[in-house]
């Protein structure tokens, strides 16, 4: 985690930690900087949540070590893989509402796409969500592209041919080709631009005012910038690693408050939601993976079950 911006949400029930605890922000603060000490971290934002209250909140260090610009809970960090969370909970509100089916073949759902073998007729929306659908990651986002036509996500698989490192359901492989595949359905399924679908289901109504999976409608003033190590100097990186061709898997531009208040709303979806099941349904490991839900990635912390998701790209890393 050297040298790279931070974002990181702790979502507690057995710390035993409460609001009113005065002690529990010094000691927040000291665990804290002395692990941006020890990891060369430039700038660092962590919240935590208890129940339906956010007990901490706050930045720490600089968004920029050229400006010195400093960290605040609303600093928006580039989330990378935190995004697909929220694109798994697109796909499960599309099936709620009965547009889309989990055994749904997605050769069948985007009759556009290319592909080299048959089988990958075979993938399923279901296969795409836990990583089993066969097909490979990505290895270069080539996110000086930046691209923010509104029809670049299309563009981008549609002139792609899909090809298989596994058989469709025979394995877990993680894939961020799948979760772009999963936002194109989503468009498909809807008529809606893939970052104006999940502002408008998830963003908005939680509250997540300075977020948004569409980079340019970030306020200047929030913006942080990624950082890298260059020799034994922590520098700025010339690229945000931003281009709409990769929205549904990596683009969630955020911050720890805003993030704060989507896990409080989904907790309480969890809770009193008429179609809570579906939504537990995305927290249950798939067979193939044990440390794998619908979008969600398991595992457990102090003997606790945790449910989240991790995310890395280059000069952010982050942690829900």
């Amino acid at each position: 985690m050297k040298n790279q911006l931070i974002l990181l949400l702790l979502l507690v029930s057995t710390f035993g930690l409460q609001a009113q605890d005065q002690g529990f922000t010094q000691k927040a603060d000291a665990l804290i900087e002395a692990n941006m000490k020890e990891y060369q971290i430039p700038g660092l934002a962590v919240a935590v949540v208890k129940g339906s209250k956010i007990i901490y909140a706050k930045g720490h260090g600089v968004a920029n070590v050229e400006t010195q610009k400093p960290v605040t809970e609303l600093s928006v960090f580039h989330t990378a893989s935190v995004s697909k969370l929220f694109t798994a909970l697109a796909i499960m509100e599309l099936v709620i509402e009965n547009k889309l089916s989990l055994d749904d073949r997605l050769t069948e759902v985007i009759p556009s796409l290319s592909y080299k073998k048959a089988a990958v007729q075979a993938i399923t929306i279901r296969q795409l969500l836990n990583h089993t659908s066969g097909l490979p990651d990505i290895w270069n986002y080539q996110w000086a592209n930046g691209y923010t036509e509104k029809d670049a996500l299309r563009t981008y698989l549609e002139n792609k041919k899909l090809r298989l490192a596994s058989q469709p359901g025979a394995e877990f492989k993680y894939s961020n080709l799948g979760y772009d595949l999963l936002g194109l359905v989503v468009e498909q399924v809807t008529g809606k631009i893939f970052e104006s679908y999940i502002k408008e289901q998830w963003l908005s109504p939680s509250g997540m005012i300075n977020s948004d999976f569409y980079y340019p409608n970030i306020a200047e003033k929030h913006r942080t910038s990624p950082h890298t190590l260059k020799g034994k100097t922590t520098v700025v990186r010339k690229t945000y690693p931003y281009t709409r061709e990769h929205a549904p898997s990596s683009t969630l531009n955020s911050n720890v408050v805003d993030l704060s208040l989507w896990m409080i709303c989904f907790m309480k979806t969890l809770q009193k939601s008429d179609h809570k099941a579906t939504y537990w349904s995305m927290l249950k490991p798939t067979p193939e993976h044990n440390y794998m839900g619908l979008g969600f990635q398991l595992g457990e912390i102090n003997g606790q079950q945790k449910a989240g998701h991790y995310g890395g790209d280059k000069g952010y890393r982050s942690y829900l």
